[in-house]
C-alpha cells in the first residue's frame, strides 16, 4: 500500500491543526466538530486522490439501555487503484435525549463519532484535547422531569416559611401535628427534603424555647 501510505502522509502535511470551533453550551466548552474537521481534511483528500469508505458492521444497545454502540469498518481507496485492509472503529452515543426519551438519531451520532475519531487518529490531527467530546454525541442526558419532586420541594419551601413564622411553641407544635403524616411520607420518598423541614422545625423550636426561658 505504498500509494495509500504516501497519500496519508501528504494529507497529514496539508491538514495540520484543526481549531475547536464547535461550542457545547450545555457543558460550556469548545470542541472540534466533524464539520470543522471535514472542512480541513476533504480538500486534502481530493488533492491526494484518497477516498474513505465507512461501512457498518454491527450495532447494539448497551449500558442497561442507555447507550448505542456501533462498529464500523473504514477502507481507504487511492486513485491508483490501491485499497487498504479494513480498519475498525467503534462509535458510542447516548440513547436518551435531553427529555429522558429515546433519541432516534443515536445511530446516526454513532456514525458521526466513529468517522470523526477515525479521521483524527489516522491523520494524527491535533485539536488541543485528545479525548475531546462532541457537543451532541457525548452530551449526557438530563434526568427525566419528576413532578412529585417538584411538589416536594414546593412543600419544603412552604413548610420552612410557615415554621419560621410560628410565634410560640404551641403554634409550632400545632403546625407539626397538622402536617405530621405529610412529613412522614416526605421522609419515605424524598428524605433530603424532609431533613430540611425537620431542621427548620428543630431550629425554630430551640429559638422559641430559648425566648420563653428568657422571659
Amino acid at each position: 500500500m505504498t500509494k495509500i501510505a504516501e497519500a496519508v502522509l501528504k494529507v497529514m502535511s496539508q491538514v495540520g491543526y484543526v481549531q475547536k470551533k464547535g461550542v457545547n453550551s450545555f457543558q460550556n466548552y469548545k470542541y472540534a466538530s466533524i464539520e470543522g474537521i471535514l472542512e480541513k481534511v476533504q480538500p486534502a483528500l481530493v488533492d491526494c486522490g484518497l477516498v474513505i469508505v465507512q461501512s457498518e458492521i454491527s450495532h447494539e444497545i448497551v449500558a442497561e439501555g442507555n447507550m448505542m454502540e456501533a462498529v464500523y469498518e473504514f477502507t481507504l481507496h487511492h486513485s491508483s487503484g490501491e485499497t487498504s485492509t479494513p480498519i475498525r472503529q467503534t462509535g458510542l452515543s447516548s440513547l436518551r435525549n435531553s427529555k429522558g426519551g429515546y433519541d432516534d438519531k443515536a445511530l446516526n451520532k454513532c456514525h458521526t463519532t466513529a468517522r470523526k475519531y477515525f479521521i483524527l487518529g489516522l491523520f494524527q490531527i491535533p485539536t488541543g484535547l485528545a479525548d475531546d467530546a462532541d457537543a451532541e454525541e457525548d452530551k449526557p442526558a438530563a434526568p427525566p422531569h419528576d413532578p412529585a419532586l417538584d411538589a416536594a420541594k414546593a412543600f419544603t419551601r412552604k413548610a420552612i416559611k410557615e415554621v419560621g413564622g410560628a410565634t410560640s411553641v404551641a403554634d409550632l407544635e400545632n403546625w407539626v401535628t397538622t402536617w405530621t403524616k405529610h412529613i412522614d411520607k416526605l421522609r419515605e420518598k424524598f428524605p433530603d427534603e424532609a431533613k430540611q423541614v425537620d431542621a427548620g422545625i428543630s431550629a425554630q423550636r430551640a429559638h422559641l424555647t430559648k425566648k420563653v426561658a428568657a422571659e
